[in-house]
């Protein structure tokens, strides 16, 4: 998880360096050229939205775990 984690980190990072998604909202007519570029972004996002609910969740159940029961 970590690795996958770290991966959408760096990917966000670079989708924020570069300006492909401010060129295509500026000009409509890149739409075709860019949109393979668009769909890899909307999946890396979509990726990153379900990690964290992952983690949410993950985090909440660990929390919601009773302690072991002693041996009598």
């Amino acid at each position: 998880m970590v690795g996958s984690s770290t991966t959408i980190l760096l990917w966000l990072a670079c989708l924020f360096k570069s300006n492909f998604m401010l060129e295509v909202i500026r000009y409509p007519s890149k739409w075709e050229t860019k949109k393979l570029e668009l769909l890899e972004t909307s999946l890396v996002l979509f990726g990153f939205l379900v990690q964290v609910f992952t983690i949410g969740t993950t985090t909440s159940l660990i929390g919601n775990m009773s302690p072991p029961k002693r041996a009598s």
